[in-house]
Order: structure tokens, then sequence, then C-alpha cells
């Protein structure tokens, strides 16, 4: 069970950035190993929204959206490889000679990370009785059908609970646990728990590239500093939805991925050399957020309009707010069916 769950997220990892690397190469930005895992992140969740919303409504079968599924990432797979088949060297050669630069830190960043992770996985057994997420999901994975029972008293429904159904976040979930032959509590705990608290460590080291300009002491350190003070969280407070505690549910995506990326996006615009890669990004985090966590279609298309204002007010550019509103039409369409639906 554990070499699955490692290899699992090994795997996805690496989708992640074989997808992120065809985007970067696209957009002509600079190949990185973390900010390609990032945009690969919002851009696996954003299509594989599209194949679930098309499965959910014209044949709700979980094991038809796996196959599906497999096909399609398959497919993309592929295709960008072959996109970013002439930056595989350039990706090499910068991590290559990042290693070689900063190993010392490196080491000493990864250990605490590893520890971080340890702790969360062999530590952290904050299971709460009445968790939709592992409900939701092995519901799914033992009927087949997605959303099509009130997790909580097994009562059938006619049509699929809008309320969730309209974020695939589970169901992929649900179709890593059919894949996998795995519980619903170690795929969502174990395996994608572990790649949410990831992909918080990436962001806030690219925010801190960001920052400080490449300074690496500083950069590490605010890496270092971030776990700790969720390893603070931990242990001084019950709650639910500090990174320890609620990696494994979707509304952590919200304050630990989603409002870093979209951060980080005006980062780079601000910096006017990165404005596409920040633009990109944002684009990115609002399309995905529509998959990975229904409760952000509000926050998420708020926070964008008022990192757009800022720029706005600093820059004398009022494109800036058309580009952020373009960027929100995701989120205004998924409002629109969760009023109408919901």
């Amino acid at each position: 069970m554990i070499v699955v769950g490692i290899v699992a997220v090994l795997i996805l990892l690496t989708i992640f950035e074989t997808i992120g690397a065809a985007f970067n190469a696209i957009i002509r930005a600079r190949q990185g190993l973390t900010v390609n895992i990032l945009y690969g992140y919002m851009i696996y969740y954003s299509i594989f929204e599209v194949v679930y919303l098309i499965c959910l409504v014209f044949n709700n079968n979980l094991n038809f959206l796996r196959i599906v599924w497999m096909i399609t990432i398959g497919i993309v797979v592929a295709i960008s490889v072959y996109i970013a088949r002439k930056n595989i060297y350039m990706l090499a050669e910068n991590i290559i000679i990042g290693i070689i630069e900063e190993w010392r830190l490196i080491c000493v960043a990864g250990a605490v990370t590893l520890a971080f992770l340890l702790l969360y996985i062999c530590g952290v057994t904050y299971i709460p009785e009445k968790s939709y997420a592992y409900s939701a999901i092995s519901d799914s994975v033992y009927t087949g059908k997605m959303f099509l029972r009130d997790v909580y008293t097994g009562v059938s429904l006619d049509r699929p609970d809008i309320t969730y159904a309209l974020s695939g976040y589970y169901m992929h979930s649900a179709m890593l646990c059919s894949l996998f032959k795995m519980s619903a509590v170690v795929v969502q705990h174990n395996i994608m728990g572990v790649v949410c608290i990831l992909m918080s460590i990436y962001i806030v080291y690219l925010i801190g590239r960001a920052i400080f300009n490449n300074l690496s002491k500083h950069i590490f350190g605010l890496i270092v500093c971030f776990e700790i003070i969720n390893v603070y969280l931990l242990l001084y407070s019950n709650k639910q939805y500090f990174l320890l505690t609620g990696a494994y549910d979707e509304m952590t995506q919200l304050p630990y991925v989603l409002v870093p990326a979209i951060l980080l996006g005006y980062i780079y615009i601000l910096r006017k050399e990165e404005n596409t890669a920040g633009w990109s990004l944002i684009a990115l985090c609002a399309v995905a957020s529509c998959s990975v966590s229904i409760s952000s279609i509000v926050a998420v298309p708020l926070m964008i309009l008022c990192g757009a204002v800022t720029v706005m007010i600093g820059r004398r550019d009022y494109r800036v707010v058309v580009k952020g509103v373009l960027c929100i039409l995701p989120c205004i369409v998924y409002n629109v069916i969760y009023r109408i639906c919901g």
C-alpha cells in the first residue's frame, strides 16, 4: 500500500510536469521544475473537469469515466511530450545546475519537507466522523455512480446532487480508488493530501524566488518557516482546514493552492517581464478552481478582480481589469449554474 501510494504520487507529479513543460513551451516561458508542475496541475484538473462533466451528463458511471480519462490523459501526455521535446534538455540542464550550486540547502529543505510529510501521513489521524469527502468517494466506488445518493442517509437521488457534483475533485479520487484498489481514506489522505501539501510548498518556493530574486537562503528559509508554522497550527489548533488537518479536503485547495497561486500570478504581472506567465497562471487558476474546489467559485473571482484593480491603480492601465474579467468567465458560468440548479 505504501509503495502504491508513493508510485501514484510520482505518476501524478510526472504528468503535471509533462503537461506544464508543454504549456511553458507554447507560451515561451522559462522552463522550471516547480513552475511546470504548477501549470500542469491546473491544466490537468481543467481537462479532467470537462471530461468528468461530459461523463456525468451522458453516462453517470465511474468505470466509464475511468476508461475515458485514461485514454484522454494518455493522448494529452503524448501531445505534451511531443511539444516539449526540445525543452527537455534545457529543463534537465537547469535542474542539474541548480542541484550542483545549492545541494546543501536542497538537502536541508528536502529533509525538513520529508519529515513534514511523514508527520502528516503517520501522525495526523484527524478523520471527521461526518467527512463528506470520504463518504462521497466511498459511495461512488461502491455503487459505480457519481453523486446519485445522499452519502449520509443512503437515500437514492433522482439527479446528481449539484451542490457537490459541479466539482470533479472527489470523483477523480474515486477513480484512483477504483484503479489502484485502495480505500477512500488512503487515496484522499495519503495520496491527494500529499499532492496538495507538495503543491502548497512549490507555490511558496516560487513566491520566494519572485520576492527574494533567487536568493537561495531566503527562499529555503521561507519554505522551512512555512512548514514550521503549519506544525505549530497542528499542535495548537483543532481546526479542520489548516494544511495538516485538512489536506484531504477540497476546501483546503482554496487557501493553500488557489489563493497563493493567484498571488504569484500577480507578482509575475507586476514584474512585467513575466506578464504572459502571470496572466496564464491566473486564468488557469480560475478554470481549475471549478474542478478542485466548488467552494472557490465565489472567492477566486473576487480575489482575481481585487488583484486586477490593485494592478490597474498602480499602473494606471484599465486593460488589466478587462483581462481580469475575461479570466473569471468560467467562474461566472459556474455561479449561474449553481444558482439555477442548486
